[in-house]
């Protein structure tokens, strides 16, 4: 924990808040990937799509990383390590499939990880339906006001 312009917070959690500000901002229109084919997402079996959601785990790391780089050519890896980990994680997952409907808030005693694998498993679908480009082309677009806002938090902390 470090001394920052809010007082005493750490870099993840104050990128996090303001990632989980923007999605719940009514003018944050959040839209999963267009799928051909949801039945066989919605009827592999329990092992299948947890091999899914390993493959779209890292599709997102990637697909996130490369976004990064390229919007922010010179900076430091530092940088690109706090941004994506703020949009990268269970609970930005989990927020988005709240936004959409498809999940309620958790409570205490409820894990986010259910909506989060459920979005990893679309996430790897996707991938395998469209390919790469278009899970990179789909990241830019939605993941966009995501990234400028933990941009400014990262500029501010």
């Amino acid at each position: 924990m470090v001394k920052s312009k809010r007082g005493t917070v750490n870099i993840h959690g104050a990128l996090q808040n303001a990632v989980v500000a923007t999605i719940n901002d009514p003018s944050y229109a959040f839209a999963l990937p267009t799928l051909s084919d949801w039945e066989s997402v919605v009827s592999c079996t329990e092992a299948e799509k947890q091999r899914l959601e390993f493959v779209g785990d890292a599709v997102m790391h990637l697909s996130v990383a490369l976004y990064l780089y390229q919007l922010f050519p010179d900076a430091a890896p530092g940088f690109y390590t706090n941004i994506r980990s703020a949009v990268n994680t269970n609970a930005t997952f989990t927020h988005l499939m709240i936004k959409i409907g498809a999940y309620e808030l958790p409570t205490h005693s409820q894990s986010t990880k259910a909506a989060a694998d459920s979005f990893e498993v679309i996430v790897a679908a996707f991938y395998m339906q469209c390919g790469f480009s278009d899970v990179c082309a789909w990241v830019q677009e939605q993941y966009a006001p995501l990234v400028a806002a933990a941009r400014r938090s990262y500029d501010e902390w």
